[in-house]
């Protein structure tokens, strides 16, 4: 494996989150309802760039890893902030609107393919088998994330390094053989896989720098419990 491009690779991660933590921070900050919105709209937005990016496999030899796993990794921070702050409702509510949107992003990727045109068509068809993807992967391993980050009796930052790499361990082992199996030779799979949880994993302390900078903006106690979780 090749230093520069670890270097490359967790510089772009280290600038996305730092950009999503500065967003969270200067909502906070502004009070009111700044935060739930900035944190929602994020949170979409971070989700959409997955779907994406997640189409260009980035090369970190000797594993291979979808592109979008930089932003997904920043968006379940989000999705971490959210839930904390405001309870495991809300959180899953977040989960549902996002899974709806990236459906209707499937279904108009394949209407646009449909309709007449030229140019771009292998890259509509390849999109959608991913957003498919997704929103299976992603309704599984959010939910999964919500409830943990919002019951374990821990502090904030912990619960964050306990939930997230359970989340992100259900994710990979759902998305890339549904995305691409049948596309990919199997030892190519396993590859993308271990690699993904690799890289995965190593963002969760940018995950837990992200929460933690913003512990006072989310006035979340270690054994407090959101009353919108109930």
């Amino acid at each position: 494996m090749r230093v520069y491009q670890l270097i490359y690779l967790f510089g772009e991660a280290f600038l996305l989150y730092l950009l999503t933590g500065w967003v969270v921070w200067l909502s906070g900050r502004r009070g009111g309802d700044a935060l739930l919105l900035a944190t929602g709209a994020t949170y979409l937005f971070l989700l959409t760039m997955s779907q994406v990016l997640a189409v260009r496999l980035l090369d970190i030899s000797p594993f291979m890893v979808p592109g979008g796993v930089l932003s997904y990794s920043a968006s379940v921070a989000v999705l971490d902030i959210a839930s904390v702050k405001y309870g495991a409702r809300l959180g899953r509510w977040l989960v549902i609107i996002g899974a709806v949107l990236q459906l209707s992003y499937f279904i108009m990727l394949n209407l646009v393919s449909a309709t007449p045109g030229t140019g771009g068509d292998g890259a509509l068809s390849t999109s959608a088998r991913i957003a498919v993807a997704s929103v299976v992967a992603f309704l599984i391993s959010e939910n999964i994330d919500v409830h943990l980050v919002t019951r374990l009796r821990l502090g904030v930052v912990r619960r964050v390094g306990v939930s997230d790499p359970i989340a992100m361990t259900i994710d990979s082992l759902v998305f890339i053989p549904t995305a691409f199996l049948g596309v990919l030779p199997t030892g190519v799979l396993l590859s993308l896989i271990i690699g993904q949880l690799i890289v995965k994993f190593s963002f969760v302390p940018l995950t837990m720098l992200t929460v933690g900078m913003n512990r006072k903006i989310l006035g979340y106690g270690p054994m407090k419990t959101p009353t919108l979780s109930k």
